[in-house]
């Protein structure tokens, strides 16, 4: 199940979505740690920014695909890795197969996936730090703002990547 919201339609291809970018957020609040991406939207509505939010369930990744015509496309995605540390955040930027601008990945390094609601403590800590750095990702692309310094290090934290 994906929802769009914070845009006067619902249709993500209409007017009133044309050229706004994009932040989608993978994960299922219902399973603690994999509810990181529903968090970060959470932390950034009300900021005031000029984005579609399309919080889509971990299985269900394929809403991305609204994201024609709009630059940047990012997405919040839970992911489990070995080792394991949780709440480390990878920040990958690549081209569109499109060729209309940039997907920017933040994934967060997942612990706790067991059914129930609420994050550990250090993917609280880190889903604050990417909704931080996704604001001022989405402000420097619609008005001069931090620069990629200043992005990168609200990422740090127990970060080590």
């Amino acid at each position: 199940m994906s929802t769009i919201t914070d845009a006067a339609t619902r249709d993500p291809s209409g007017p009133d979505h044309a050229g706004r970018p994009i932040v989608a957020a993978l994960g299922d609040d219902n399973r603690h740690d994999l509810g990181v991406g529903p968090t970060v939207l959470r932390h950034l509505r009300g900021r005031g920014l000029n984005v579609t939010f399309v919080d889509s369930d971990a299985g269900d990744p394929a809403q991305v695909e609204v994201s024609r015509g709009t630059d940047p496309v990012i997405v919040v995605d839970p992911i489990r890795a070995e080792p394991c540390h949780p709440g480390r955040v990878h920040r990958l930027v690549m081209s569109r197969p499109d060729g209309a601008g940039s997907l920017i990945v933040f994934a967060v390094e997942t612990g706790d996936v067991a059914d129930g609601a609420g994050l550990s403590p250090a993917v609280a800590a880190a889903a604050r730090r990417v909704a931080d750095a996704i604001a001022a990702e989405i402000g420097s692309a619609q008005s001069p703002g931090p620069d990629i310094a200043t992005r990168r290090s609200l990422l740090r934290g127990n970060d080590r990547s």
